[in-house]
């Protein structure tokens, strides 16, 4: 079963998505996407936030990791339109995989958000915006953030404060 969430995200679909990326073994939390500069902020986001995560470019690459990611892993997968091949295949190996799969897209109805443990999504059809990405960026960066802050607050209390002295 998925958690699914349209414009605006809602905050407990976020907070069971951060839950699950914050019970990741470390070295599991792996970012995809052909939306490079969201899958390197997540990946920003999430280091510092004291996790392990590995952002992969290349598709081919990140099909193949995903499949071993196994239970205790986590794939960020990120879309627009929730319906790029490499990214959702992705996601099936992570699913098939026993992962969780978290989703930030613009579409709540979509073959990447059928496959998803967690969708977050700004529905994109709800708004004059519809075929400009760039607000929809936008929103999928501060999902990002909004995510890694609330994994990191879901951390037990001598975690968070032995990864706030790291940094």
């Amino acid at each position: 079963a998925s958690n699914t969430a349209s414009s605006p995200v809602s905050a407990p679909v976020c907070d069971a998505a951060a839950r699950a990326a914050a019970r990741v073994r470390p070295g599991l939390m792996t970012t995809i996407g052909l939306v490079k500069a969201t899958a390197r902020a997540a990946e920003f986001q999430f280091t510092i936030a004291g996790f392990r995560c590995r952002r992969i470019d290349d598709p081919s690459e990140g099909a193949a990791a995903a499949s071993f990611l196994g239970p205790q892993g986590a794939l960020l997968a990120i879309s627009h339109s929730g319906r790029t091949r490499a990214t959702v295949d992705a996601a099936h190996r992570a699913r098939g995989s026993g992962a969780c799969v978290v989703a930030v897209c613009s579409a709540a109805r979509s073959p990447l958000t059928t496959v998803a443990t967690h969708v977050l999504a700004v529905e994109s059809s709800q708004t004059r915006y519809a075929t400009d990405e760039l607000p929809f960026r936008a929103a999928h960066l501060a999902i990002v953030q909004a995510l890694a802050h609330e994994a990191f607050e879901s951390t037990a209390p001598d975690l968070r404060a032995s990864r706030r002295g790291a940094w």
